[in-house]
Order: structure tokens, then sequence, then C-alpha cells
């Protein structure tokens, strides 16, 4: 089941591209998620498909945990972009909505459009919050 601890952790690897220690997950993480929760939410997010956890090459004990592709995909189509009128904030709700259409159609992990879902609702409260 998709837990709003697991858009956190979601949305903090993805401002890493390269992937992120789990160290370093924990410090960006600190005051919002405990370490022990968020390495259990980890073991249990690779195993609901939606990160892999792979060693460091430069590093034995390191490792770097990483947002998989088909997320990486399914959440591009969410792209942030100023609103500055309400025809904008009406285009974006659109294009958001079709995303999410095609997504429901493409993306096979049903926990990847419930992420989807997440980002689109924080995106719409943003867009109300531009609304002038």
């Amino acid at each position: 089941m998709f837990r709003p601890v697991h858009a956190s952790i979601m949305d903090a690897i993805l401002l890493h591209p390269e992937g992120i220690s789990l160290n370093k997950l924990a410090k960006e993480l600190r005051g919002r998620v405990s370490r022990s929760v968020l390495l259990r939410e980890v073991r249990r997010m690779r195993e609901m498909g939606l990160i892999t956890i792979d060693e460091d090459e430069k590093h034995k004990q390191r490792r770097i945990v990483n947002i998989k592709e088909e997320v990486i995909e399914a959440v591009r189509t969410l792209e942030e972009q100023e609103i500055k009128s309400l025809d904008e904030a009406v285009g974006s709700v659109k294009k958001m909505l079709h995303a999410y259409a095609e997504a429901r159609r493409k993306v096979k992990n049903k926990l990847i459009l419930e992420y989807m879902k997440h980002r689109m609702k924080t995106r719409f409260l943003a867009i109300l919050e531009a609304i002038k």
C-alpha cells in the first residue's frame, strides 16, 4: 500500500538523478522521517518495485538508492511550470489529467499511479495558490 512517507522518500530521491546513498537520504529527510522508518520503508518500496538499491562501486558498504525508470517516465509528464494566468492554469490541469490517463493505460504497477496522484494533488494545490 502506498503511504505518504513513500512520497516523501521518492521526492527526495528524485532530486538526485545519479542516485543517493541511504545515509545522505536519511540526512535529507531528518525531522520528517526517522532513520529506522526510512530503512524499513526503503526495503518495502524496493519490494513494491518503485526503487532499486545497488552497491556503490567505490565503496562496498554503501548502497545507492535510485527511482526505477518507469516511475521517472511517469512523473516526467507532470513537470511543473510557472502559472501566470487562468488559461495557463486550466491548460496545466488538463495536461496533468491527460498524462495520468495515458499512464493508466501504460503503467502496470498501481503504486506508480498512486505516486502520480500524490504529485498531481501537490501540483494542483500550487496551481490554486497561483491563480489570481
